[in-house]
This record gives C-alpha cells, structure tokens and sequence, in this order.
C-alpha cells in the first residue's frame, strides 16, 4: 500500500488494511476482543449463580416433606421431595381381608396425591429459580 506524504499519514497507516475500526490495547488485543471476553465471563457468572441456586433448591426439595390421602384421610402416605416413600399411614378399619383390593388402591391413590403435590412445589421452586424461564421438556432434575 502506497501512503501519499501529508500531515494526516501515521505509522498505523502502512499497517493496517485501510478503514479498519479496531482499536488495538498494548498488547494486540482489540477492544472488540475485551468487551467479548467480558461478556463471556459475566456468563460465566450468571451460570455459576444458577447453579448454586439450583443446588440450594435441590436441597430444599430433599428436606421436604409432603403428605397425601385417600378414602376420606383413611390412608395417609408422607413422601419427600425426591418422591421417595416415607411412612405409610393405614386406618384400622381397612385392615379387612377379604377387601384388600381396595386398600391397595387407596394406597396407589394417596401416593399419587403426594406425587403431584411434589410436582407442584417442585414447578414452583423451579419458577422462583429461573426467574420465570421455563425448563426444556423432560428435563428432570431427579
């Protein structure tokens, strides 16, 4: 590239491709590069805040515990926030033989209860977590 001899020729001139917008720091890094690797690491930030979030949640969840029922509160069962089985509660008038069809039942119904109630506080948690951004579907953090 040939530069005409004027005031306005700089060094810079015989250098770089004419017209070029970067703006070069000390050590070659453009500050284009420096805003990106800023970015990145404000990212970086807000994915490690999520998951300590996320973390604390998880926490919270295995610590709760959530009742169910069925037949009229005559079958109880507690699961916690995972959905594991905790205590199972039966009322002795059920405790009939030839009727254990409908206590095996009644049993499935009430854990079904607390499953979905579960479920509930899970997607409430979740809500607060993301700040409102749903989760792609079938992610399961179980």
């Amino acid at each position: 590239m040939r530069v005409q001899k004027s005031a306005k020729a700089t060094v810079a001139d015989l250098f770089l491709p004419p017209r070029t917008a970067y703006l070069y720091t000390h050590n070659g890094t453009t500050t284009s590069e420096i805003a990106a690797m800023k970015d990145l690491m404000g990212m970086m930030k807000q994915a490690q805040e999520l998951q300590t979030r996320m973390q604390k949640m998880q926490d919270d969840m295995a610590a709760m515990e959530v009742r169910g029922q069925s037949g009229g509160g005559l079958v109880t069962v507690m699961l916690d926030g995972k959905g594991t089985l905790k205590k199972i509660k039966v009322d002795p008038t059920l405790m009939i033989a030839a009727e254990t069809e409908i206590l095996e039942d009644l049993i499935i119904a009430a854990t079904d209860d607390a499953r979905s109630k579960v479920d509930v506080q899970m997607q409430a948690k979740m809500q607060e977590v993301t700040g409102g951004m749903p989760l792609p579907p079938g992610l399961k953090l179980w």
